[in-house]
């Protein structure tokens, strides 16, 4: 079992989010960054049957950094990001030699795995403490990524999710906090997390950049 600072703080995935979304719903890239860094960790520690996932999230982090240090002030926010790639014509790019993906095409996949975790952990804060977490994960994940995955992907991702625990080991296993501290903090943080993922589904909507991938 993991250490106890290795465990997944939950705590800190809501302040990230927090710090993420501006009073005026921007969505501040770097900081949009560093809270899918804490979710790749989270994957990690669902076992290594989730570890493509960690380090798929982990290369689009790096995407977005390494777009946000050659131009930090087109890549300071999603928006601003947006604006720019749109403006430029390069929301479609793909990775070559030359450069890598898109900001936008990476933020797409990022935002499906946010909506996927969102649920997520929503039906994990609302089952009993023996409900089973492969349950709402595996009827999760087809609602939402399962829609974007091969029928191979698929296959390997629904037989990982069969090997979730109950609720209660769940938390034990792999939450910095406690169970009841988790409970006290869970509508905060999802609801800063389901926020950010309604701003980002919306701004991909009204620019025409959900198809990108």
């Amino acid at each position: 079992m993991a250490s106890k600072r290795e465990l997944f703080d939950f705590q800190r995935l809501r302040d990230e989010f927090r710090a993420a979304k501006t009073p005026d719903s921007e969505i501040l890239l770097e900081e949009y960054a560093t809270a899918f860094m804490d979710i790749a960790g989270f994957f990690d520690l669902l076992g290594t049957v989730f570890g493509f996932v960690a380090t798929e999230i982990r290369e689009k982090v790096k995407i977005l950094r390494a777009h946000r240090a050659e131009s930090p002030e087109h890549y300071a926010s999603l928006q601003s990001m947006a604006a720019h790639e749109i403006a430029a014509g390069i929301t479609r790019v793909k990775p070559t030699k030359s450069g890598p993906v898109s900001g936008c095409r990476t933020v797409l996949g990022l935002h499906r795995t946010l909506e996927f975790v969102t649920r997520f952990l929503y039906r994990v804060k609302d089952m009993p403490d023996e409900g089973h977490t492969s349950t709402a994960a595996g009827e999760e994940y087809k609602a939402t990524l399962a829609r974007y995955d091969s029928w191979l992907a698929q296959k390997v991702a629904l037989l990982a999710i069969k090997t979730l625990p109950t609720r209660k080991v769940f938390i034990e296993r792999n939450v910095k906090q406690s169970k009841d501290e988790v409970e006290a903090i869970a509508d905060s943080a999802l609801g800063l997390m389901a926020e950010v993922v309604d701003i980002t589904q919306k701004l991909l909507e009204e620019n025409n950049l959900l198809d990108l991938l």
